[in-house]
C-alpha cells in the first residue's frame, strides 16, 4: 500500500492538484478500511486512493471526487475490488471513478434496482476509467451500469459485463442521458444497450460488443440519437439481430456473418481477435486485433493509429493490473497532435496515437 501511496501522491503532485488526498487500505495500512467513510469525511474536489485487495464495500459518492484504485486484475491481490454496488449521486457532478473492479450480484427490479454501477438523475459528467463493472446475478435481467434522467457518462477502456443470458450492460428508461464508451467492451448475454421507452444520446468509439444468446439483440435503443464508431458486434450463433437502433448510426463498424447497417460496415470474424476463446469470461480474454486482422486500418480514414494510418476497428486491451513503481504495459501513448492554431469557433481536436491493448 505504501507503495501504491507514493505513487498516486507524486503523480497528483506532478498534475499541480492541490486538494487532499485520502488513502484506503483493506488491511488496515492507511487511515481507512473502507472507501464510504473516506468518502465522508472527503471535501469536494478531494482524491480517495484505494490499495490493492477485495472486500472493499460497496459505497455512494455524494460530492466531487476522484476515486483511484489500483488496477481490476482477475488476481485479486493486484486489483481493488469493490464488492457491492456504487451510486454516482446527482450532488457529484465531474466524479471520476478509476482503477476499480465493482462486482456484486444484483436483480431487484428494473433500471437501477438492477444496476451494478448507478449513476442517479441530474449527475452530470461521471469519467469511468478502466474499471470492469460486473453483474454476477443469474435470475432474469440484471445489468450492469444504470444512467438516470439528464445524467451524462463516458466510460474508457472498461469492462461491462452481466453474466446472465438475460443481463444487460447500460438498462434504463429514463430519457435525457448522454453516454460515451470509449475502447470499451460490453461482455453480456441479451443486450448490451437496452433503453426503453426513455430516450438519450450514444456517441461511442472502438467499442467490442459481444452478446452470447442466440436469440436476443444487441441493441435496443428506439428513442436514442449518436453514433457507434469503428466498433465491432460479434455473437454467439452468428449474425447479430440489432433488434431497433432508433437514430442511432453506425459507422465503420464489423459485425460477424452479415455487416452492420450502413454503408461503410463490413462483416468480421472471432479470427480477428487474439485471444477470444469465450464471450462468456472477458477476465480470460484479451480482445486486441490479430496481426492479419481484417479490422487494421478498417476504421474511419480520417483518424489515425499506431502506424499512423487510418483508425482500427474495435481495439480492446482487456482487464488492467496496477504496475507498481511504474505505469502498466497498456495504455500507452506515442505521439500527441495538438493544432497549431485555434479555429474561430474556438473548437479544438487534439489527436493521441498508440496502443490499447498490449503486445509488441
Amino acid at each position: 500500500m505504501k507503495t501504491i501511496a507514493i505513487f498516486f501522491f507524486t503523480l497528483l503532485l506532478a498534475t499541480g492538484a492541490s486538494t487532499a488526498v485520502l488513502y484506503v487500505d483493506i488491511y488496515g495500512h492507511a487511515q481507512y478500511t473502507q472507501v464510504q467513510p473516506a468518502i465522508n469525511a472527503a471535501s469536494a474536489g478531494d482524491t480517495i486512493v484505494v490499495g490493492t485487495g477485495y472486500g472493499y464495500q460497496g459505497f455512494t459518492v455524494d460530492r466531487r471526487l476522484v476515486i483511484i484504485g489500483a488496477g481490476t486484475s482477475a488476481v485479486l491481490t493486484e486489483a481493488t475490488r469493490i464488492d457491492g454496488i456504487v451510486t454516482i449521486m446527482s450532488t457529484a457532478d465531474s466524479t471520476e471513478l478509476q482503477g476499480l473492479w465493482i462486482i456484486a450480484s444484483v436483480n431487484s427490479g428494473t433500471d437501477s434496482l438492477a444496476a451494478v454501477l448507478r449513476i442517479r438523475s441530474g449527475a452530470l459528467e461521471v469519467f469511468v476509467w478502466r474499471c470492469f463493472i460486473e453483474n454476477t446475478n443469474y435470475i432474469a435481467f440484471p445489468s450492469g451500469i444504470f444512467i438516470g434522467n439528464q445524467s451524462s457518462a463516458q466510460f474508457t477502456q472498461c469492462v461491462i459485463m452481466a453474466s446472465n443470458a438475460y443481463g444487460h450492460g447500460i438498462w434504463t428508461t429514463h430519457s435525457g442521458w448522454a453516454t460515451n464508451p470509449v475502447s470499451c467492451v460490453f461482455a453480456t448475454f441479451s443486450r448490451c444497450i437496452n433503453a426503453t421507452p426513455g430516450s438519450g444520446e450514444i456517441h461511442a468509439n472502438h467499442c467490442v460488443l459481444t452478446n452470447g444468446s442466440y436469440t436476443s439483440t444487441m441493441l435496443y435503443v428506439p428513442n436514442c440519437t449518436g453514433l457507434f464508431e469503428n466498433s465491432a458486434f460479434l455473437r454467439l450463433g452468428g449474425a447479430p439481430y440489432w433488434g431497433n437502433l432508433g437514430s442511432v448510426v453506425l459507422s465503420y463498424c464489423a459485425a460477424e456473418d452479415v455487416a452492420p447497417p450502413g454503408t461503410d460496415n463490413i462483416v468480421c470474424s472471432t479470427g480477428d481477435f487474439v485471444n477470444l476463446a469465450s464471450y462468456y469470461d472477458p477476465r480470460a480474454n484479451d480482445y486486441h486485433l490479430s496481426e492479419s486482422s481484417i479490422l487494421r486500418d478498417a476504421g474511419n480514414p480520417t483518424q489515425f493509429d499506431l502506424d499512423s494510418t487510418r483508425a482500427d476497428i474495435a481495439v480492446y486491451g482487456g482487464m488492467h493490473p496496477f504496475v507498481e513503481n511504474g505505469a502498466p504495459a497498456y495504455p500507452f501513448v506515442l505521439d500527441v497532435d495538438v493544432p497549431t492554431a485555434v479555429p474561430q469557433n474556438g473548437a479544438v481536436r487534439v489527436y493521441a496515437r498508440g496502443r490499447i491493448g498490449p503486445g509488441n
